[in-house]
């Protein structure tokens, strides 16, 4: 299997339908939940409501070009963005998701990124997952 990386932009708060920040925004999201929503097929449930577009897991190593594209797509909306973390009271996160399988993607980003992330009033999530072919490691000498 081949690297893969997805960019996440997510604005979450309580008690906050994300049909109204759908509506806001004009965006249709990739996903929305509401607190108590389980995560996924786990017994934890979500703390907080939240709306999130995101430009799916994609066969990568250059997560600045997919982080770049993910802020395009908001540009549009900057303004909605600021009004909504104003008025509704969300948070904005940007997030790195990098399922590493064969090599590590760069994770440099220009100033003018991390210019427009921090313009969003956005922080910056880094989740990183190192898979192991043991296998292949299996027959290499230790020590």
């Amino acid at each position: 299997m081949a690297t893969r990386v997805e960019s996440i932009f997510t604005l979450a708060g309580t008690c906050v339908d994300p049909k109204v920040i759908t509506e806001r925004l004009g965006i249709s999201p990739t996903r929305t939940w509401r607190s108590g929503d389980p995560v996924g097929t786990s017994l934890i449930r979500m703390k907080f409501d939240g709306w999130a577009i995101s430009t799916g897991r994609t066969e990568s190593l250059d997560l600045a070009a997919q982080v770049r594209s993910l802020l395009d797509r908001l540009a549009p909306v900057r303004a909605q963005i600021a009004e909504a973390q104003r008025e509704l009271r969300v948070t904005a996160e940007v997030s790195c998701v990098i399922h590493v399988e064969d090599h590590t993607p760069s994770m440099n980003f220009d100033r003018e990124t991390l210019s427009t992330i921090v313009g969003l009033g956005a922080s910056l999530d880094f989740d990183l997952y190192v898979f192991i072919d043991e296998a292949q490691h299996h027959d290499e000498p230790t020590g």
